[in-house]
């Protein structure tokens, strides 16, 4: 019996989407818990909980003025941990740019080299954090009170804050599943997001 050569040509084609799809109904139903603590978090902050087929989590999307919040998880490689990430656009024509991270073996030894690192008179914040930026005025106003606070909730999770022009990420290497995790992370991105919309 002859096999069409046009059906070898598309086999492999079919084979890849058809392990894609079983990877990703793997996912989706090994991830009941975390659907369910992303669907209280939505109830409590008006937003929902979309699920598409090429997501591999479930992202919870927090409606903010005219624009969207979104809260999302990235499975890990060989290599690399799983992250839960929050991401927000936003329109500015101030060119905001700050990094925040956890200070580590690393980064002091890259301080003695000369890598910058901003001091915004905070000792339990300056000790936990290696803070970068384009203008320190400014950095300091966007780390109040309030932000460094929430910030520093998640100081042992190794937080990575990132503002870039007009996008902010948040992110630390792990899945929150639980609804306390998930509650700190997102009110530190929320606190963030919203000085970050009083300085625009």
């Amino acid at each position: 019996m002859e096999i069409n050569p046009m059906f070898s040509a598309l086999l492999p084609i079919v084979f890849v989407v058809g392990l894609f799809v079983i990877i990703a109904l793997i996912y989706k139903v090994s991830n009941k818990g975390l659907r369910e603590t992303l669907q209280r978090q939505a109830a409590k902050r008006g937003g929902y909980v979309e699920e598409k087929f090429y997501h591999f989590f479930p992202r919870l999307v927090i409606p903010y003025v005219d624009k969207k919040v979104i809260v999302y998880s990235t499975p890990g490689g060989k290599n690399s941990p799983p992250y839960t990430h929050l991401k927000f656009k936003f329109s500015s024509s101030k060119n905001i740019r700050l990094t925040v991270y956890k200070e580590g073996l690393f980064s002091k030894f890259g301080k003695s080299l000369g890598m910058q690192d901003l001091i915004v008179d905070d000792p339990t914040f300056d000790e936990s954090f290696i803070i970068q930026g384009k203008d320190e005025m400014q950095v300091r106003q966007l780390l109040s009170s309030e932000v460094k606070e929430k910030l520093l909730t998640l100081v042992s999770w190794n937080m990575n804050l990132s503002i870039n022009r007009s996008s902010v990420r948040l992110c630390v290497p792990s899945v929150l599943k639980t609804d306390t995790d998930c509650e700190l992370f997102i009110d530190a991105g929320l606190t963030v997001v919203r000085k970050i919309m009083q300085l625009c």
